[in-house]
């Protein structure tokens, strides 16, 4: 299947998920345009940050960054959610990650950056486009809960 072909399929199964939701769940509440909100600017202090072009280095940076954000969503989905469940993932997400960016940081001070592989960042600057041109794409439900868990499933 040709790219193009790919692309219009998706476009199209959008397009559906989009015209078959009611009027109602196309409005999104306050705590998901939050979370949507957290992603972006995820994906820009992502984009933003100044790289060692040491891998071990730039990738304990990006996991930070990412659990910080991930640890915004969760505060939002204590703050609105309902699901039980949901969350309880939520509460084990902010502490274990925590304690998580914690080791990072501690490797951060304690390793400096001694090599230097630039073709690893334009890998990520690549997986940070595409990543972003999908988060495009995402549609949320309207449903904190739901769009937590979406997210979570989809590596937000």
């Amino acid at each position: 299947m040709r790219c193009w072909q790919k692309f219009f399929i998706g476009l199209v199964g959008v397009v559906l998920i989009l015209t078959s939701c009611k009027k109602e769940d196309q409005i999104m509440g306050r705590a998901e345009s939050e979370m949507i909100s957290i992603r972006e600017s995820m994906m820009e202090q992502m984009r933003t940050t100044r790289f060692s072009d040491d891998p071990d280095n730039d990738f304990s940076t990006i996991i930070s960054i990412q659990h910080a954000a991930l640890i915004q969503m969760a505060k939002k989905e204590l703050e609105a959610g309902k699901n039980v469940r949901i969350r309880k993932i939520a509460e084990k997400i902010i502490s274990e990650k925590a304690i998580e960016i914690d080791k990072l940081r501690q490797l951060l001070n304690l390793h400096p950056s001694h090599i230097k592989v630039p073709e690893f960042n334009e890998k990520i600057l690549d997986i940070f486009d595409r990543a972003d041109k999908n988060g495009d794409l995402q549609a949320m439900s309207g449903n904190i809960d739901i769009d937590f868990a979406l997210l979570l499933s989809q590596g937000f």
